[in-house]
């Protein structure tokens, strides 16, 4: 194991399944997804995603929790809809 690898896993603990971390990214993403949901077409879909990706990419004095998955999820998302 590297360096980096017992530093993130064992003293920062971030990937514990146990811990709060995991479940706060998992509640963070889940709220982008209840925002999507009931969508009926694509094109509604990928609307909303560019709002919300113009939302999270807005300059901040303080970014959101989790806006690193939010941001991740909701381009994950507009690349299958077949929009960057």
């Amino acid at each position: 194991m590297s360096k980096m690898d017992a530093d993130l896993n064992e003293v920062l603990n971030l990937n514990c399944p146990t811990g709060s971390l995991i479940g706060s990214r998992k509640a963070a993403l889940q709220t982008i997804q209840k925002n999507l949901h009931g969508l009926q077409s694509d094109k509604a879909v990928k609307n909303r995603l560019l709002k919300l990706r113009d939302h999270y990419n807005q300059p901040q004095e303080e970014l959101t929790a989790y806006v690193g998955i939010i941001r991740w999820y909701i381009d994950r998302k507009l690349k299958k809809l077949g929009r960057v």
